[in-house]
């Protein structure tokens, strides 16, 4: 690997510019980043887990604490993990015990998962956490294993489509589409929507599934800014769902650029200038951008209480 070839400072330096402290010290490199939070009272067991060198954890006393455990989940220490299991069984199940299979679906580690279910599945089955990690992280391999080689009951939830339709993983809802499971779907346009996955939102549209949404996907792709997905929900020939919080929420959030569709967009939409006013004074670093266009549109918020709390078009 190139890696092996560079200097090791060099390495060093990569890594301190990607910020990753764990894969740092896995690597047994010199490093000049913060020790993280949830490492700041590791045992030297917890140290020998993260070097990955088997000989240091075998003549390293206990315990371990859970820092460690996601560490070896993390880089697949299975041989780690066996000697754990067999050696510091009361800390095992109280770190490792308590995180698999979820944590391993997380990472992508099908060696752990096959570890898991072979030496401990039965001890403490799954929940439908993993292969809603699974769908989060993207991992198809471990959605595979899960469905083709497991042999287990499987477990999941709504979160497994609403995760990958909020990060965008078109791959994972293509396979849970055809992987002939039960479908669980959840609050996924909406997810979409506020993150502004248009093929995500297309997949949906196009798939064939039913789907339901009310009027927070609107209201997440303006409190976003996400003006493409607007633009797609106005063209999909789904029915706009929508009251005056998307321009209060776009005021709210300094959101200009989601103002100005609205206003263009010829679908009737109506603000109240007090609840506007409200939205100003808490706007999102000042809000100077929306209070300008506010203005510019020619609001009057020094109107009577009559007409500053009357619903106006805008």
């Amino acid at each position: 690997p190139l890696a092996h070839q560079l200097p090791l400072e060099l390495v060093s330096q990569i890594m301190d510019h990607i910020g990753d402290w764990e894969l740092s010290k896995s690597l047994g490199l010199t490093t000049s980043l913060k020790v993280p939070l949830a490492w700041g009272r590791a045992t030297r067991l917890d140290l020998a887990i993260l070097s990955l060198d088997m000989t240091k954890v075998k003549h390293t006393p206990g315990p371990f604490y859970m820092c460690s455990a996601k560490a070896a989940i993390r880089f697949s220490a299975v041989q780690i993990i066996d000697y754990l299991f067999l050696k510091h069984r009361h800390c095992f199940d109280k770190t490792l015990g308590q995180i698999l299979p979820a944590n391993a679906s997380l990472e992508g580690s099908i060696p752990v998962l096959r570890w898991w279910r072979d030496n401990y599945a039965h001890i403490k089955p799954a929940g439908p956490a993993a292969l809603d990690y699974a769908s989060l992280n993207g991992h198809i391999a471990v959605l595979d294993w899960w469905l083709r080689e497991s042999g287990l009951p499987l477990q999941y939830s709504e979160a497994a489509l609403e995760n990958a339709s909020a990060r965008g993983h078109l791959a994972v809802l293509h396979w849970w589409k055809s992987s002939g499971l039960p479908l669980k779907i959840g609050r996924v346009m909406e997810l979409a929507s506020g993150a502004g996955h248009l093929a995500v939102l297309e997949f949906w549209h196009r798939s064939g599934l039913e789907f339901k949404y009310d009027k927070v996907p609107l209201q997440h792709a303006s409190v976003s800014g996400r003006v493409d997905a607007l633009e797609w929900w106005a063209n999909s020939g789904l029915q706009m769902i929508y009251d005056s919080d998307v321009l209060v929420g776009a005021t709210r959030h300094n959101k200009p650029q989601t103002l100005e569709w609205w206003s263009r967009s010829g679908f009737p939409v109506q603000y109240r200038p007090c609840d506007i006013e409200e939205a100003l004074e808490e706007a999102t670093g000042g809000g100077a951008a929306v209070r300008k266009w506010w203005e510019k549109k020619g609001v009057d918020f020094g109107a009577n209480y009559a007409e500053w709390t009357k619903y106006q078009s805008l």
